[in-house]
Protein backbone atom coordinates (compact mmCIF):
# COMPACT_ATOMS: atom_id res chain seq x y z
CA UNK A 1 0.00 0.00 0.00
CA UNK A 2 1.22 3.47 -1.08
CA UNK A 3 0.41 5.66 1.77
CA UNK A 4 1.13 9.25 0.72
CA UNK A 5 -1.31 11.83 1.06
CA UNK A 6 -1.40 14.43 -1.91
CA UNK A 7 -0.18 18.01 -1.68
CA UNK A 8 -3.04 19.92 -0.22
CA UNK A 9 -2.64 22.63 -3.74
CA UNK A 10 -3.41 19.28 -5.61
CA UNK A 11 -5.86 18.35 -3.22
CA UNK A 12 -7.78 21.21 -3.64
CA UNK A 13 -7.53 21.86 -7.06
CA UNK A 14 -7.99 18.57 -7.74
CA UNK A 15 -11.99 18.20 -6.59
CA UNK A 16 -12.83 21.19 -8.96
CA UNK A 17 -15.45 19.89 -11.40
CA UNK A 18 -14.84 20.54 -15.13
CA UNK A 19 -16.18 23.70 -14.90
CA UNK A 20 -14.29 24.78 -11.80
CA UNK A 21 -16.59 24.61 -9.51
CA UNK A 22 -15.96 23.17 -5.78
CA UNK A 23 -17.89 23.12 -2.21
CA UNK A 24 -16.68 23.62 0.62
CA UNK A 25 -17.92 20.93 2.83
CA UNK A 26 -17.16 18.22 0.13
CA UNK A 27 -13.63 19.75 0.43
CA UNK A 28 -13.11 19.55 4.10
CA UNK A 29 -15.02 16.25 4.62
CA UNK A 30 -12.65 14.30 2.10
CA UNK A 31 -9.32 16.51 3.36
CA UNK A 32 -10.36 15.37 6.75
CA UNK A 33 -10.49 11.34 5.87
CA UNK A 34 -6.84 11.80 4.21
CA UNK A 35 -5.57 13.74 7.34
CA UNK A 36 -5.56 17.08 6.19
CA UNK A 37 -6.70 19.96 9.19
CA UNK A 38 -9.18 22.32 8.36
CA UNK A 39 -6.63 24.69 9.12
CA UNK A 40 -4.66 23.46 6.42
CA UNK A 41 -7.35 23.29 4.03
CA UNK A 42 -8.45 27.01 4.61
CA UNK A 43 -4.37 27.96 4.48
CA UNK A 44 -4.17 26.66 1.26
CA UNK A 45 -7.82 27.91 -0.08
CA UNK A 46 -6.22 31.39 1.04
CA UNK A 47 -3.15 30.89 -1.08
CA UNK A 48 -4.66 29.68 -3.79
CA UNK A 49 -6.90 32.68 -3.61
CA UNK A 50 -4.00 34.85 -3.46
CA UNK A 51 -2.63 33.45 -6.13
CA UNK A 52 -5.44 34.13 -8.97
CA UNK A 53 -6.34 30.47 -8.98
CA UNK A 54 -9.40 30.47 -6.77
CA UNK A 55 -12.38 32.39 -6.35
CA UNK A 56 -13.68 32.20 -2.87
CA UNK A 57 -17.38 33.03 -1.29
CA UNK A 58 -18.50 31.91 1.76
CA UNK A 59 -16.13 30.39 4.89
CA UNK A 60 -14.97 27.39 5.34
CA UNK A 61 -17.15 24.18 5.58
CA UNK A 62 -19.96 26.45 4.05
CA UNK A 63 -17.94 28.17 1.71
CA UNK A 64 -18.94 27.84 -2.29
CA UNK A 65 -15.18 28.00 -4.51
CA UNK A 66 -14.81 28.59 -8.07
CA UNK A 67 -11.30 27.82 -10.25
CA UNK A 68 -10.33 30.90 -11.88
CA UNK A 69 -9.34 30.00 -15.60
CA UNK A 70 -5.42 29.86 -14.56
CA UNK A 71 -6.87 27.92 -11.62
CA UNK A 72 -8.70 25.43 -14.22
CA UNK A 73 -5.52 25.73 -16.63
CA UNK A 74 -3.05 24.67 -13.56
CA UNK A 75 -5.26 21.96 -12.55
CA UNK A 76 -4.86 18.86 -14.47
CA UNK A 77 -3.54 17.86 -17.98
CA UNK A 78 -6.93 18.45 -20.42
CA UNK A 79 -9.27 15.41 -20.53
CA UNK A 80 -9.66 15.64 -24.26
CA UNK A 81 -5.90 14.29 -24.64
CA UNK A 82 -6.51 11.48 -21.89
CA UNK A 83 -9.64 10.41 -23.48
CA UNK A 84 -7.59 10.43 -26.58
CA UNK A 85 -4.88 8.06 -25.35
CA UNK A 86 -7.63 5.95 -24.29
CA UNK A 87 -9.11 6.16 -27.93
CA UNK A 88 -5.59 5.55 -28.93
CA UNK A 89 -5.65 2.18 -27.35
CA UNK A 90 -9.22 0.69 -28.99
CA UNK A 91 -10.86 2.77 -31.42
CA UNK A 92 -8.35 4.91 -32.96
CA UNK A 93 -8.01 4.73 -37.20
CA UNK A 94 -4.73 3.43 -38.65
CA UNK A 95 -2.08 5.88 -38.75
CA UNK A 96 -1.86 7.34 -42.60
CA UNK A 97 1.93 7.25 -42.71
CA UNK A 98 2.34 11.36 -42.58
CA UNK A 99 4.55 13.46 -40.27
CA UNK A 100 3.42 16.59 -39.60
CA UNK A 101 6.19 19.69 -39.31
CA UNK A 102 6.14 22.93 -38.59
CA UNK A 103 8.95 25.65 -39.26
CA UNK A 104 9.32 28.97 -37.98
CA UNK A 105 11.43 31.99 -37.64
CA UNK A 106 9.85 34.82 -35.43
CA UNK A 107 11.52 37.77 -34.45
CA UNK A 108 12.67 38.80 -30.74
CA UNK A 109 10.22 41.66 -31.18
CA UNK A 110 7.40 38.86 -31.37
CA UNK A 111 8.83 36.96 -28.61
CA UNK A 112 5.46 36.32 -26.45
CA UNK A 113 4.35 34.58 -29.63
CA UNK A 114 7.23 32.65 -30.55
CA UNK A 115 7.69 31.99 -27.05
CA UNK A 116 3.89 30.56 -26.42
CA UNK A 117 3.95 28.79 -30.26
CA UNK A 118 7.12 26.91 -28.72
CA UNK A 119 5.40 25.84 -25.94
CA UNK A 120 2.11 24.81 -27.27
CA UNK A 121 4.08 22.45 -29.89
CA UNK A 122 5.33 20.60 -27.27
CA UNK A 123 1.83 20.72 -25.27
CA UNK A 124 0.61 18.97 -28.51
CA UNK A 125 3.39 15.99 -28.15
CA UNK A 126 5.82 17.87 -31.01
CA UNK A 127 9.20 16.79 -31.25
CA UNK A 128 12.13 19.62 -32.11
CA UNK A 129 13.95 18.83 -34.65
CA UNK A 130 16.59 21.90 -34.42
CA UNK A 131 16.20 25.17 -34.79
CA UNK A 132 12.44 26.24 -35.38
CA UNK A 133 11.00 22.93 -36.47
CA UNK A 134 8.85 20.68 -34.96
CA UNK A 135 7.42 17.44 -35.63
CA UNK A 136 4.69 15.37 -34.98
CA UNK A 137 2.93 12.03 -35.93
CA UNK A 138 -0.45 13.43 -35.95
CA UNK A 139 -3.10 16.03 -37.40
CA UNK A 140 -2.16 19.16 -35.64
CA UNK A 141 -2.92 21.64 -37.95
CA UNK A 142 -5.82 23.40 -36.59
CA UNK A 143 -4.27 24.28 -33.28
CA UNK A 144 -1.37 25.19 -34.66
CA UNK A 145 -3.47 27.71 -36.85
CA UNK A 146 -5.20 28.82 -34.13
CA UNK A 147 -2.53 29.86 -32.15
CA UNK A 148 -1.01 31.54 -34.93
CA UNK A 149 -4.24 33.52 -35.76
CA UNK A 150 -4.36 34.67 -31.81
CA UNK A 151 -0.55 36.01 -32.03
CA UNK A 152 -0.37 37.45 -35.57
CA UNK A 153 2.33 35.33 -36.22
CA UNK A 154 1.25 33.75 -39.17
CA UNK A 155 4.32 35.42 -42.02
CA UNK A 156 6.64 33.69 -39.93
CA UNK A 157 5.56 30.20 -39.69
CA UNK A 158 5.69 27.30 -42.19
CA UNK A 159 3.22 24.05 -41.96
CA UNK A 160 4.54 20.54 -44.00
CA UNK A 161 2.87 17.36 -44.37
CA UNK A 162 5.53 14.18 -45.81
CA UNK A 163 4.97 10.73 -45.93
CA UNK A 164 8.98 10.56 -46.29
CA UNK A 165 11.06 11.67 -43.39
CA UNK A 166 15.04 11.21 -42.68
CA UNK A 167 16.29 11.82 -39.29
CA UNK A 168 20.10 11.17 -38.78
CA UNK A 169 19.85 8.75 -41.38
CA UNK A 170 16.60 6.80 -39.68
CA UNK A 171 14.02 6.21 -42.29
CA UNK A 172 11.91 3.29 -40.46
CA UNK A 173 9.05 4.99 -38.87
CA UNK A 174 9.34 3.08 -35.20
CA UNK A 175 13.03 4.08 -35.47
CA UNK A 176 12.75 8.16 -35.84
CA UNK A 177 9.88 8.04 -33.21
CA UNK A 178 11.99 6.11 -30.79
CA UNK A 179 14.59 8.33 -31.53
CA UNK A 180 12.44 11.87 -31.10
CA UNK A 181 10.33 11.11 -28.00
CA UNK A 182 10.99 9.44 -24.61
CA UNK A 183 9.45 6.38 -25.50
CA UNK A 184 12.07 4.23 -23.09
CA UNK A 185 11.90 6.04 -20.12
CA UNK A 186 7.91 6.63 -20.83
CA UNK A 187 8.09 2.74 -20.62
CA UNK A 188 10.18 2.47 -17.92
CA UNK A 189 7.81 4.74 -15.85
CA UNK A 190 4.67 3.21 -16.87
CA UNK A 191 5.72 -0.47 -16.14
CA UNK A 192 6.40 0.87 -12.56
CA UNK A 193 3.34 2.62 -12.42
CA UNK A 194 1.51 -0.96 -13.05
CA UNK A 195 3.77 -2.91 -10.48
CA UNK A 196 2.66 -0.41 -7.94
CA UNK A 197 -0.82 0.00 -8.16
CA UNK A 198 -2.29 -3.06 -10.09
CA UNK A 199 -2.23 -5.13 -6.54
CA UNK A 200 -4.71 -2.40 -5.65
CA UNK A 201 -7.59 -2.97 -8.23
CA UNK A 202 -8.05 -6.66 -6.25
CA UNK A 203 -7.50 -5.46 -2.78
CA UNK A 204 -8.46 -1.86 -2.45
CA UNK A 205 -7.75 -0.49 1.03
CA UNK A 206 -11.08 -0.77 3.17
CA UNK A 207 -10.78 2.68 4.86
CA UNK A 208 -12.20 5.94 3.20
CA UNK A 209 -8.85 7.60 4.22
CA UNK A 210 -6.00 4.73 2.65
CA UNK A 211 -8.36 4.72 -0.31
CA UNK A 212 -8.56 8.24 -0.51
CA UNK A 213 -4.99 8.67 -0.42
CA UNK A 214 -4.09 5.83 -2.81
CA UNK A 215 -6.47 7.78 -5.78
CA UNK A 216 -4.65 10.87 -5.28
CA UNK A 217 -1.27 9.39 -5.15
CA UNK A 218 -2.22 7.34 -7.88
CA UNK A 219 -3.79 10.36 -9.83
CA UNK A 220 -0.72 12.56 -9.37
CA UNK A 221 1.84 9.47 -10.64
CA UNK A 222 -0.45 8.97 -13.84
CA UNK A 223 -0.53 12.28 -14.85
CA UNK A 224 2.93 13.30 -14.70
CA UNK A 225 3.24 9.78 -16.84
CA UNK A 226 0.66 11.40 -18.96
CA UNK A 227 2.84 14.53 -19.53
CA UNK A 228 5.51 12.53 -21.28
CA UNK A 229 3.63 10.00 -22.86
CA UNK A 230 4.14 11.22 -26.49
CA UNK A 231 0.49 9.91 -27.48
CA UNK A 232 1.96 7.78 -30.90
CA UNK A 233 -0.29 6.04 -33.23
CA UNK A 234 0.01 2.30 -32.65
CA UNK A 235 2.38 1.99 -35.69
CA UNK A 236 4.91 4.06 -33.70
CA UNK A 237 4.72 2.62 -30.19
CA UNK A 238 7.40 0.12 -29.33
CA UNK A 239 6.40 -3.89 -28.67
CA UNK A 240 4.22 -4.37 -26.14
CA UNK A 241 3.80 -1.08 -24.89
CA UNK A 242 3.36 -0.53 -21.28
CA UNK A 243 1.79 3.26 -21.68
CA UNK A 244 -1.53 0.60 -22.61
CA UNK A 245 -1.30 -1.22 -19.52
CA UNK A 246 -0.52 1.69 -17.60
CA UNK A 247 -3.52 3.28 -18.77
CA UNK A 248 -5.78 0.13 -17.77
CA UNK A 249 -4.95 -0.09 -14.44
CA UNK A 250 -5.69 3.56 -13.29
CA UNK A 251 -9.28 3.21 -14.93
CA UNK A 252 -9.73 -0.19 -13.15
CA UNK A 253 -8.21 1.29 -10.00
CA UNK A 254 -10.61 3.77 -10.04
CA UNK A 255 -13.41 1.70 -10.52
CA UNK A 256 -12.09 -0.65 -7.66
CA UNK A 257 -11.98 2.50 -5.36
CA UNK A 258 -15.25 4.25 -6.06
CA UNK A 259 -17.03 1.12 -6.00
CA UNK A 260 -15.90 0.40 -2.43
CA UNK A 261 -15.69 4.28 -1.82
CA UNK A 262 -18.72 6.54 -3.14
CA UNK A 263 -16.88 9.72 -1.76
CA UNK A 264 -14.02 8.91 -4.44
CA UNK A 265 -16.56 8.10 -7.00
CA UNK A 266 -17.92 11.35 -6.52
CA UNK A 267 -14.91 13.33 -5.89
CA UNK A 268 -14.93 15.51 -9.52
CA UNK A 269 -11.10 14.94 -9.91
CA UNK A 270 -12.03 11.24 -10.23
CA UNK A 271 -15.72 11.35 -11.87
CA UNK A 272 -14.53 14.34 -14.68
CA UNK A 273 -11.91 11.57 -15.87
CA UNK A 274 -14.50 9.15 -15.51
CA UNK A 275 -17.03 10.69 -17.85
CA UNK A 276 -14.52 11.70 -20.33
CA UNK A 277 -13.49 8.25 -21.26
CA UNK A 278 -17.18 7.18 -21.12
CA UNK A 279 -18.52 9.89 -22.78
CA UNK A 280 -16.01 9.74 -26.15
CA UNK A 281 -15.32 5.52 -25.98
CA UNK A 282 -18.59 4.67 -28.67
CA UNK A 283 -17.95 8.33 -30.75
CA UNK A 284 -17.51 8.05 -34.34
CA UNK A 285 -13.86 9.77 -35.40
CA UNK A 286 -15.86 12.45 -36.73
CA UNK A 287 -17.53 13.07 -33.48
CA UNK A 288 -14.38 12.73 -31.57
CA UNK A 289 -12.32 15.08 -34.08
CA UNK A 290 -15.08 17.62 -32.99
CA UNK A 291 -15.16 16.60 -29.12
CA UNK A 292 -11.22 16.96 -29.05
CA UNK A 293 -11.05 20.04 -30.92
CA UNK A 294 -13.34 21.92 -28.59
CA UNK A 295 -11.94 20.27 -25.32
CA UNK A 296 -8.25 21.08 -26.47
CA UNK A 297 -8.07 23.91 -28.40
CA UNK A 298 -5.85 27.28 -27.22
CA UNK A 299 -7.86 28.83 -24.64
CA UNK A 300 -7.72 32.03 -25.34
CA UNK A 301 -9.06 31.31 -28.58
CA UNK A 302 -12.46 30.36 -27.01
CA UNK A 303 -14.91 32.99 -27.40
CA UNK A 304 -18.25 33.72 -26.04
Amino acid sequence: MVDVAPPSRAFVLGLADREGHLDGAALYELGESIGFTDTTIRLTVRRLVEAGLIESSGRGRSSTLQLTPAGVQERAPDLGWTALAYRLDSTAPPWDGRWHLVAFEIPEAERAGRDALRAHLIDLFGAPLGGGLYVSARDWEPWIDELVTIHEIGRYVTTIVTDRLRVAGETGARSIAASLWPVDEVGVGARGFVSTWEPLVSDPPPGLGDAARAAFSASLEFEALARRDPLLPRELEPPDWAGRAARRVYRDLLDALGSAHDAIANANVFAAFVAAVDETSSMTDGEFGQWLWRSTRPRSAVRG
